[in-house]
């Protein structure tokens, strides 16, 4: 993180450093051919509104907010896991205040929304959405079920893997980023080779 002063105030800017991160078209992978950008991207130099704003008040969350087991009146069907982690920021120093959400597929490999028809039965007591603050030492932690794997159209038995998907809000808002925790293939997966 490098910082120039505007108008008396410290200004934090994140460059983005040269082959640390991967192409953002990767023939290899398919789908980057739809997502991936034509031209060079435009970087848009960062004002004091953009790292400074939106500030999030710790009681926008609420108290099972970060306990996906525990957001209905029964217990949601599956293997209970506790995802945790630290928030930190390009030198390794903790970020704290960061809001993080998860979304997630059931156990099935169900989501709850309109869109998704896949016939597993949705879990009235498995909403699949949370959120919670990073501490003052960066740290969070998610109570929930493990997801199931799903299919997607990718091409014919193709299957996504079980995953969490979560995004990061910190005080800057350009710093928010989402993320993606996979999990391992299991022997009743349909994923698993034999």
């Amino acid at each position: 993180m490098t910082g120039t002063a505007v108008g008396g105030n410290s200004r934090p800017s994140y460059p983005r450093p040269e082959g640390v991160h991967p192409p953002l078209a990767y023939p290899s992978y398919t789908s980057t051919a739809l997502r991936a950008p034509r031209r060079p991207l435009v970087v848009l130099p960062q004002n004091l509104t953009e790292v400074s704003g939106p500030v999030f008040g710790a009681e926008r969350v609420g108290e099972c907010d970060n306990d996906l087991t525990r957001q209905h009146a029964g217990e949601p069907v599956g293997q209970r896991i506790v995802v945790h982690g630290r928030v930190l920021d390009g030198s390794g120093a903790a970020v704290p205040d960061t809001l993080l959400e998860v979304w997630q597929a059931n156990a099935g490999g169900r989501y709850r929304h309109p869109v998704d028809q896949w016939p597993t039965p949705l879990d009235p007591n498995c909403s699949g959405a949370g959120r919670t603050f990073s501490d003052a030492d960066g740290r969070y932690s998610f109570t929930t079920v493990k997801p199931g794997a799903y299919p997607w159209k990718k091409h014919h038995n193709a299957w996504r893997p079980a995953h969490i998907t979560s995004r990061c809000s910190g005080w800057r808002s350009c710093s928010d980023w989402s993320a993606r925790c996979t999990f391992p293939r299991t022997r009743s997966s349909p994923t698993t080779r034999s």
